[in-house]
């Protein structure tokens, strides 16, 4: 594109000090990958979620797994629970998952064993997911009322799906990095 007279001249008359900002504002793609993060967890940093610490900075921080899908879209709910499992394998922090929608059916005795990916087939199944994460120590939380539709009630739900209710995730939710899937 050719730049006419007015434009260079509006150029050169700019002080060094600007020409430096606007260099230093501009992000490139490779500062926009960082930001995001590799597993999509910065994205919720960008999308106004703060976490009081920050993974790169060698402290421990809280991780909250939304999981919204279950039999219908099993690639989603298998990468839910293995973003979760690389927080626990590479020591970042604390796992929080919480289940609700159609994530609920993963809490009902029967159904997460049927639950597996063709795109992380090496993972076995959502039960098995769940079980190891559990024994690791990460809280697995049920939304009640979705755990109701689902049939998870009673000694059809496993022990370790603990419903929690609409304040306990919001409270999780201010203290972690939360990833919504």
């Amino acid at each position: 594109m050719l730049k006419n007279q007015a434009q260079v001249q509006l150029e050169n008359t700019k002080n060094p000090s600007e020409q430096d900002q606007s260099k230093e504002s501009a992000m490139t793609r490779g500062d926009f990958l960082k930001l995001a993060g590799a597993g999509g967890l910065g994205m919720a940093a960008m999308m106004g979620m703060s976490s009081p610490v920050m993974a790169g900075e060698g402290k421990k921080g809280k991780y909250l797994f939304v999981v919204s899908a279950g039999s219908k879209d099993p690639d989603k709910a298998m990468l839910a629970l293995l973003l979760a499992d690389v927080v626990q394998k590479q020591e970042l922090g604390d796992v929080h998952i919480y289940l609700w929608g159609d994530g609920a059916e993963l809490s009902k005795i029967g159904r997460p064993e049927r639950i597996t990916s063709a795109s992380f087939h090496r993972l076995g199944n959502a039960l098995g997911m769940l079980e190891r994460l559990q024994r690791n120590g990460a809280q697995i939380g049920v939304c009640p009322p979705c755990a109701e539709w689902v049939g998870a009630v009673d000694d059809q739900k496993y022990e370790w799906a603990n419903r929690e209710d609409g304040g306990v995730l919001l409270r999780s939710m201010q203290e972690s990095w939360t990833a919504w899937l």
